[in-house]
């Protein structure tokens, strides 16, 4: 009996062309308005000359943009990083916190703080898994950079690629599953390495090369965080530092610096 073929995973459509601008907002409605006007969306799947998007940096800094990210932050209601600042009291002098943040990012001089080192117990285990909680203020920082770059990463992404991407779930990809079942695959390759992004895996881009889709300032204050020590209290009244250790996720086209949450 034939095999069944499967055609490879099509790619998020690069050069079609819209023929209304709200066309590409329904395409990208995840998208963060405050960022990605209709303009710049029609020119994200036109694609831009070279390749390579320029300018997001003043996209990240402006107050529209750290106003909608602090709302997301603000939503997911986390907890206080290292200076203990929580999400109800930065955002109770909001208007002065931005306005700082906004001319930092500007000039150049803002800087990350330490991320606070959490453990959280693994499901069906004695094992607990390593958490980072980055300060209020660096998680708006990190959502307004999200904001900007997730568009363009996100179109060169294979359709049926499920993991951590807007709109998208473990159930879409059970639903995808379910369907190539029914079609006639009956084979199933579960992988998991062990410890695979843990400290052995871990490297320092000293050599890397810098994407070509994105601006070198966006890239540098994108690195930024990830330089950073990490603050780990040993017993209540001594911390100690270590090295926020870095890792290079192999994306479909490029390689993109990740932080693992430490």
């Amino acid at each position: 009996m034939d095999k069944p073929t499967e055609p490879r995973p099509a790619k998020v459509p690069a050069t079609r062309r819209t023929t209304q601008a709200g066309d590409a907002r329904a395409r990208w409605a995840w998208a963060e308005p405050a960022v990605w006007t209709e303009r710049m969306l029609a020119a994200l799947e036109r694609g831009v000359r070279g390749g390579k998007w320029f300018s997001l940096i003043d996209k990240v800094f402006a107050r529209p943009t750290l106003a909608a990210a602090f709302d997301r932050v603000k939503a997911n209601a986390g907890a206080p990083g290292v200076d203990h600042v929580t999400v109800g009291r930065y955002g109770s002098d909001l208007d002065a916190n931005l306005d700082r943040l906004s001319r930092s990012l500007r000039d150049g001089t803002f800087r990350p703080q330490a991320v606070r080192r959490a453990w959280i117990p693994k499901p069906g285990g004695r094992e607990r898994r390593p958490l980072g909680i980055p300060t209020v203020r660096d998680r708006v920082v990190q959502t307004a950079l999200r904001m900007a770059l997730e568009p363009i990463f996100e179109r060169d992404f294979a359709e049926h690629s499920y993991g951590f991407r807007p709109k998208r779930g473990a159930k879409d990809a059970l639903r995808r599953v379910d369907g190539l079942v029914r079609a006639g695959y009956t084979w199933v390759v579960d992988a998991d390495i062990r410890s695979y992004l843990e400290a052995a895996s871990y490297c320092t881009p000293v050599h890397a090369r810098p994407s070509k889709r994105v601006d070198s300032l966006s890239i540098t204050l994108m690195r930024k965080p990830l330089r950073r020590p990490q603050r780990t209290w040993a017993a209540s009244s001594s911390p100690r530092f270590t090295r926020c250790n870095t890792v290079w996720r192999l994306t479909p086209r490029r390689r993109v610096a990740s932080s693992m949450g430490m």
